[in-house]
């Protein structure tokens, strides 16, 4: 048996957090729904805890990751390697300049009410644990839809892909307390929160499922951590299969009902597998590689963003001319730092937190090679692993950018294009996925 631990605090503009615990109804002008920081701890006798915070937010900036690790270490004495801060990556949510003007605040001004409070919601979970059991299910999910649709030369557009690669597994975890009575339900899933497409301030799908889920089961706490998502958006296309946005909010409450539904059937009609033993946790800061940058004015001038980024190939272009002409350009970084978070409890529960955007493929392939707990699939049961895979976790802008897996990297785009947004040397060296994989194996795999 654990002790865990639940905590909310509502992040919502202008909401005062000790008047507004739940989730309004009809949400005040201004927002399609409230968005909160909500965290779940849980620990051993033997450990130190784990705790999973879970924010309705689009990112983390540095600055911001900074501040909340200082906030915990020094007032509550956790290191990096216990707390997992996971973003939903709204694209709705209020971390922006226009929204927030009505209620009175800049954008730093948010980001530090943010910071304090999300500081806040982790102390308050760890002060109210409890004896608790937990359990692990999986589900199947169909709402996302892959975005990159090759056209006739091989090129990939922005469009929904009803052909590509998505992840269609919902991972769920379940905590219960003493009494047996859902004390906490955390979602994972790997799908883009950006359904709506709305100035109005809202959490996008995650926001009405946990609403759902906590609407069922009394005084529980439901949480979301976005999976690898990094090409995969709601499935909320045209009959051409264009996205559209600027839909009512009953459109994406809709696609949050029915991952509150899978949910509830995955918690009330099948068997979850309890989790027990001892909970390790782990960060690993790994050197993801760069391509060499380029040698020439012509090589330079060669390079295109097939993937809408013609702003960001301009001043990338015009970034390495002035190295090349300064003889700077090999001195540029060839390679970016990439945290990993790993959380192992017993033999058959496995966690694996990547920093970042990485697209599907890598979180399917860490699934498929960290679940066998022996070098081949048995039929004993005892044999397979339940693992979550989180993407968006511990995820600073500018530092990491989207991950491409292997075939993405590829056939370029969009998701490959992060090095001329941040003026890196080159995209993301293909192997980066392997790299990532191998490593996960390596610490999670035991």
């Amino acid at each position: 048996m654990f002790k865990a631990g639940t905590a909310r605090i509502c992040i919502s503009p202008g909401a005062d957090p000790e008047e507004v615990k739940t989730y309004r109804n009809p949400p005040p002008a201004g927002f399609y729904h409230d968005v909160f920081v909500k965290a779940l701890a849980l620990r051993n006798d033997n450990n130190s805890p784990l705790v999973i915070v879970s924010m309705d937010i689009i990112l983390l900036r540095e600055d911001m990751l900074t501040r909340i690790r200082e906030g915990f270490k020094s007032k509550l004495g956790l290191e990096e390697h216990q707390v997992l801060l996971c973003v939903s990556h709204t694209h709705s949510g209020p971390m922006r300049e226009e929204p927030l003007k009505q209620f009175g605040l800049t954008v730093d001004e948010y980001r530090q009410i943010v910071v304090d409070r999300t500081v806040g919601v982790i102390e308050k979970a760890l002060n109210n644990m409890a004896p608790a059991r937990a359990y692990f299910g999986r589900g199947t999910l169909r709402i996302s839809i892959n975005r990159r649709w090759r056209n006739p030369n091989g090129y990939p557009v922005w469009r929904g892909n009803p052909y590509g690669e998505v992840d269609p597994e919902l991972g769920v975890l379940r905590v219960d307390g003493e009494d047996g009575s859902v004390k906490a339900v955390l979602m994972n899933y790997a799908c883009h929160a950006s359904a709506i497409g709305t100035p109005l301030i809202g959490n996008d799908y995650p926001g009405f499922a946990q609403e759902i889920i906590e609407n069922r089961y009394p005084g529980s706490t439901a949480l979301f951590a976005q999976g690898c998502a990094g090409e995969i958006k709601p499935y909320n296309v045209s009959p051409n299969f264009k996205f559209m946005y600027g839909v009512p909010p009953a459109v994406v409450a809709g696609i949050g009902w029915e991952m509150a539904k899978e949910t509830t059937r995955v918690i009330e009609a099948t068997p979850m597998d309890e989790i027990t033993g001892d909970i390790n946790t782990e960060r690993v800061v790994i050197e993801l590689p760069l391509e060499d940058p380029p040698s020439s004015e012509e090589e330079i001038r060669n390079v295109k963003s097939i993937g809408g980024e013609k702003e960001a190939e301009r001043q990338w272009k015009e970034f390495m001319l002035s190295k090349l002409k300064d003889g700077t350009i090999n001195d540029l970084p060839r390679s970016r730092p990439y945290e990993m978070g790993f959380v192992r409890i017993g033999e058959r529960f496995r966690l694996v937190a990547l920093q970042g955007e990485p697209c599907v493929r890598i979180g399917l392939r860490l699934k498929e090679q960290i679940t066998p707990n022996t070098a081949e699939i048995s039929a004993d049961a005892r044999n397979i692993r339940n693992v979550m895979v989180f993407g968006y976790t511990n995820h600073p802008d500018k530092m990491v950018g989207y991950v491409p897996s292997r075939d993405v990297s590829a056939a370029g785009g969009y998701e490959a294009e992060t090095f001329l947004i941040y003026k890196w040397s080159g995209p993301y060296k293909p192997e980066i996925e392997d790299i990532i994989v191998q490593t996960a194996i390596e610490h999670l795999a035991k």
